[in-house]
C-alpha cells in the first residue's frame, strides 16, 4: 500500500525562442521562427518518457503533444505561432503543472527561420542518414551541406 508520488517536473532553460520571464515569474515565448514552424527545446527534469508519461506542452492556447524527441531531461517539439504575440508556456506531466526554476530571458539567437537540413554529401553511411564520424579527417573530400535558411 505504498504512496506512489510523480516527482514535480522542473522546467530550467528554453531554446529556439526568445525566451522572457514576466515580472510575475511566468515564462513567454516570442520571436519564433514566423517563416514555419519553429523547432523548440524545453530543459528541465522529470519530463518522464514517450509512452510511459502523459506529457502536455500548452503555448499560449496550442497544446503539444507530438514530439519530436522527448526523455527525462529534455521535449523537442515544432510549433508555429503568430507573429507580434506573446505565448505563455506550461508544462504538464501526467498532470503535474511544472515549475520554472532557473529560467532566464534569452535573445541568443540571430536567425528569422529554422535552418533544414536536406542533404549531406561527402561521408559515408552506414545508415539512410549520414554517420559524420566516418568522414575523411584528413579535409581532402568535402562535406556538402544542403538545405535552406542557412544564412
Amino acid at each position: 500500500y505504498g504512496l506512489h508520488t510523480t516527482p514535480v517536473p522542473v522546467v530550467s532553460g528554453v531554446q529556439g525562442c526568445v525566451t522572457v520571464v514576466g515580472a510575475d515569474g511566468r515564462v513567454v515565448l516570442r520571436g519564433c521562427d514566423l517563416g514555419g514552424s519553429s523547432l523548440v527545446t524545453i530543459i528541465g527534469e522529470n519530463f518522464g518518457r514517450l509512452g510511459s508519461s502523459s506529457v502536455v506542452v500548452q503555448i499560449g492556447s496550442v497544446y503539444i503533444r507530438d514530439f519530436v524527441f522527448i526523455n527525462s531531461t529534455m521535449i523537442v517539439f515544432r510549433v508555429q505561432l503568430s507573429p507580434g504575440s506573446d505565448f505563455y508556456l506550461k508544462v504538464w506531466v501526467d498532470g503535474v503543472l511544472a515549475l520554472f526554476t532557473g529560467v532566464t530571458t534569452s535573445v541568443n539567437f540571430a536567425y528569422s527561420f529554422t535552418p533544414v537540413i536536406d542533404h549531406v554529401e561527402g561521408c559515408p553511411s552506414r545508415t539512410s542518414w549520414p554517420d559524420l564520424t566516418l568522414c575523411d579527417p584528413s579535409g581532402v573530400v568535402p562535406l556538402t551541406i544542403a538545405g535552406s535558411y542557412f544564412t
